[in-house]
């Protein structure tokens, strides 16, 4: 899964940089952003379990802002805030369980001409693990804070003095594992590895540079 995500995010890379930049440079902003999301359990499963891709139960949905560290380059920095869901499947004797577990995320990123690095500090909020259309509630207590890094593209499609209309592309990968220690299996935790696509606007809270 880890080389799959690496691809993914080459690719996606090679796409935002052959669209370039046909803006000028960005300004303080802030807005929200809404995704689709979905992904897989990224890390090892005893044997005779399957990792599967599952849709998360709710959509990606934040407030992000932008801080540029210089006038005349497309570089800067922000902090994201999100209700965020990481989902995805396993499946043991033919039974398949999807679940799902909610964060308050704050995320911390660095962004230069398109690309986005940074991390996602998850603060667990609870869950729910569903087979055979019986679902179990999980209580935020046996969730670990969540350690994401991640990585993704903002493509600009418009722009002008009140703000710009993006869409965003970000895949992620769980460092620490979701569950407490004395809730998982050992070295079986759960590490997460998502995506999502979604829209975004940012409204500026001062002039963009290039026109002053």
């Amino acid at each position: 899964m880890k080389k799959t995500f690496v691809s993914i995010s080459i690719l996606l890379f090679t796409f935002i940089f052959s669209v370039g930049n046909i803006f000028g440079n960005y300004p303080i902003s802030v807005g929200p952003y809404i995704g689709l999301k979905g992904g897989v359990n990224a890390a090892d499963v005893p044997q005779g379990t399957y990792n599967g891709f599952a849709f998360a139960s709710l959509p990606e949905m934040g407030v992000s802002s932008y801080f540029p560290f210089v006038e005349k380059s497309l570089f800067g920095g922000g902090l994201n805030l999100s209700y965020s869901t990481d989902g995805f499947l396993t499946e043991l004797n033919n039974i398949k369980s999807t679940h799902q577990y909610n964060f308050f995320k704050l995320s911390p990123y660095l962004y230069a001409s398109g690309f986005i690095l940074g991390i996602n500090i998850g603060i667990p909020l609870g869950g729910t693990d569903e087979a055979q259309n019986n679902e179990t509630d999980i209580e935020s207590d046996k969730f670990s804070t969540a350690i994401d890094i991640k990585i993704g593209g903002v493509i600009t499609v418009f722009a002008n003095e009140t703000g710009r209309f993006n869409i965003v592309i970000e895949g992620s990968y769980s460092l620490s594992g979701i569950l407490k220690d004395k809730y998982s299996n050992n070295e079986y935790n759960y590490h997460p590895g998502q995506m999502w696509v979604g829209l975004n606007y940012m409204f500026n809270v001062q002039k963009p540079v290039a026109e002053e």
